[in-house]
């Protein structure tokens, strides 16, 4: 689950990034060039963030261990009953 959201914040980030580029071209050289430009810069996130985020993730990582921790604190705060084991175990296995 930790994956997925450091996943959607890297490719939000990186795809105001690629807006920020994109336009800039576009005004300093054509509309062609900067969308080009948007677009080469619009599929590079996908795989930059993906490497990120699983480089961010990773249990040994600082990262990790705070999202790991995290289930912990969670299950104690709102109960085993909303989160019962078996559903940290199939998060676990589906990541």
């Amino acid at each position: 689950m930790g994956l997925l959201v450091v996943f959607i914040v890297s490719v939000a980030i990186g795809q105001a990034i690629s807006i920020v580029i994109g336009v800039n071209v576009e005004r300093a050289y054509s509309p062609y060039t900067g969308l080009i430009t948007f677009i080469a810069c619009y599929f590079l996130t996908f795989g930059v963030a993906w490497k990120l985020s699983v480089w961010l993730t990773e249990p040994g990582k600082r990262l990790g261990r705070w999202l790991n921790r995290g289930r912990a604190w969670l299950v104690g705060v709102l109960g085993s009953r909303l989160f019962p084991e078996w559903l940290w175990e199939f998060a676990a296995a589906v990541d």
